[in-house]
């Protein structure tokens, strides 16, 4: 859906905007007797192509549920991993918007364009490996224990203790994460013996796409060597990126331009873009 709307238009001053909403629900429903398809080979968490799900849902190991939906803990009140691979979550939004401004000031011209994408799923790799080293600043965190509790492998770690890592209670009440979690238990990100569903983040995101000043040349001295007019512009891209991800863009996909989404993996993160343009009319 899309709607343009001029507001304001006389000689020295004009000011137009349009709006766009999108929305795309979709299901495969037939793999001709297969049950799924990787979109995305050699990768932990994969994108697919799965019977009963929307095209590209995330896909790998994960943890066991009851019933209810709460995790199937062992004896030490922690998550157990999947025997097989599971539908982590959907990387396709809700939906998505847009909203541009332009406006005219004699010979100045000003163009905005806004941009949200709301819901969807996202896993972020790079950061869940760099888990798995101890490099992130969840696994820097530093406390002193105010009670005693005990760690993925089973050890009681004393009350006063100062330790690395972090508490977490993932409903049998507080457990201690520590190496033994990130480096050789299941809440790391490197392999396939891994809970990928801790991985999975909300892939929301707003962002100033483009933002663009113009100064129109078009005096005596421009029409006197056969011009029209003469145009500088100034144009900053994804200048402002607001989102729920820790350093990492979520519009990102390694797999680029395809069918795949919602996987990063050591991706070359988006950059900011500043562009001077000189534009010559005749």
């Amino acid at each position: 859906m899309t709607l343009g709307v001029d507001l304001i238009d006389t000689n020295d001053f004009g000011l137009s905007t349009s709006v766009n909403w999108s929305t795309n629900e979709n299901e495969v429903t037939d793999l001709y007797g297969t049950e799924s398809i990787n979109l995305s080979p050699g990768a932990s968490v994969s994108s697919r192509a799965v019977v009963g799900y929307p095209l590209g849902v995330l896909y790998g190991t994960g943890s066991k549920t009851n019933a209810d939906g709460s995790f199937d803990l062992n004896s030490n009140g922690f998550p157990q991993i999947t025997s097989s691979p599971m539908v982590l979550g959907d990387p396709n939004p809700d939906w998505r918007g847009g909203i541009s401004l332009n406006m005219r000031y004699k010979k100045f011209r000003l163009n905005a364009v806004l941009e949200h994408s709301q819901g969807g799923s996202f896993s972020p790799r790079t950061l869940w490996v760099l888990r798995r080293f101890g490099t992130t600043q969840e696994t820097a965190n530093r406390l002193t224990l105010d009670q005693s509790l005990v760690n993925y492998k089973g050890t009681t770690v004393p009350a006063g203790t100062t330790v690395r890592g972090n508490v977490k209670d993932f409903g049998g009440g507080p457990v201690l994460l520590d190496e033994n979690w990130y480096r050789t238990g299941i809440g790391g990100g490197f392999g396939d013996n891994q809970a990928y569903n801790f991985s999975i983040a909300d892939a929301t995101w707003t962002k100033l796409r483009d933002l663009s000043l113009s100064y129109v040349l078009d005096t005596p001295v421009i029409k006197n060597i056969g011009l029209n007019d003469v145009i500088l512009t100034f144009t900053g891209r994804d200048l402002i990126n607001i989102n729920n991800v820790d350093g990492i863009d979520p519009e990102i996909n390694t797999k680029g331009v395809s069918v795949a989404q919602g996987v990063e993996y050591f991706t070359n993160p988006q950059t900011k873009g500043f562009l001077f343009s000189l534009t010559i009319n005749y």
